[in-house]
């Protein structure tokens, strides 16, 4: 007679993984957010020192 003996084993998550994986998340969103800010304070920035010429002939 044969015997067939299946063992499953499941994939088990640890907590202190999840917990680095969120707080990377966290903080590359953070980063994500600060770096949009960013960008839209250069733009006005640059939208402050540029002078426009409406109505002028001479380019």
């Amino acid at each position: 007679m044969i015997h067939i003996v299946i063992v499953k084993s499941y994939l088990s998550l640890e907590p202190i993984g999840i917990l680095f994986v969120l707080f990377f998340a966290v903080i590359l969103v953070i980063q994500f957010i600060g770096m949009i800010m960013h960008r839209l304070s250069t733009l006005s920035h640059l939208l402050a020192s540029t002078t426009l010429r409406i109505g002028s002939k001479a380019l």
